[in-house]
């Protein structure tokens, strides 16, 4: 019986994260990174947040924005139910 395989993914990053990391660790900002990579910038902000350095202020301001815009959804849907004309359920004749 062998142990387990190591693969290019091993310690959970991908080729593609490993990529990422590797330019932000050459001091690439992460706008050149996206362009670099075609990778979009939340991608790249996300790879960054993951794996980088813990006090990322982008990341966090991302996280912070799109928990913002999803909550903000939330509120409009429920507000819509409530203003719109309620059935009674059954079919009408």
């Amino acid at each position: 019986m062998t142990g387990p395989r190591l693969c290019p993914t091993s310690f959970g990053m991908t080729p593609r994260e490993r990529e990422v990391m590797d330019l932000f660790d050459a001091g690439v900002d992460r706008p050149q990174i996206a362009e670099r990579t075609g990778m979009a910038i939340g991608t790249v902000i996300g790879i960054v947040a993951r794996y980088g350095p813990g006090d990322d202020r982008l990341a966090r301001e991302a996280a912070t924005r799109g928990a913002t815009m999803r909550l903000g959804a939330a509120v409009e849907a429920y507000q819509r139910r409530r203003t719109a004309p309620q059935s009674r359920g059954g079919h009408e004749t």
